[in-house]
């Protein structure tokens, strides 16, 4: 039970810190990839926000190669786990928007 919240909070703190991970097809192979801001653009290389702000992103693909996207995917939960020992005082500055109110 311990593995599975672990699991749950180091994918959530993923999310919370912008980092999206997804099996990306390298055909005939597979590989893990690591979008750094990626949540907040939408998977986008960039994107700008309703308050005129620019969010980009940039993508770094794993250098393992798999022959399956399951191989793959079984290993995003270790990516997960090393981004939050990697980065866990990393803070990204979300920008605030006023929207007039």
């Amino acid at each position: 039970m311990l593995k599975i919240r672990n699991y749950y909070s180091n994918a959530k703190w993923c999310i919370d810190n912008d980092f999206q991970v997804y099996v990306k097809p390298d055909y005939p192979h597979f590989r893990i990839a690591v979008r750094r801001g990626g949540i907040s653009t939408h998977g986008k290389d960039f994107r700008i926000d309703e308050c005129g702000f620019e969010h980009t992103s940039t993508e770094q693909l794993g250098t393992v190669k798999y022959k399956t996207a399951d191989l793959a995917g079984s290993k995003i939960r270790e990516v997960h786990e090393y981004l939050k020992n990697k980065y866990e005082d990393y803070n990204p500055r979300k920008p605030a928007c006023d929207q007039g109110q």
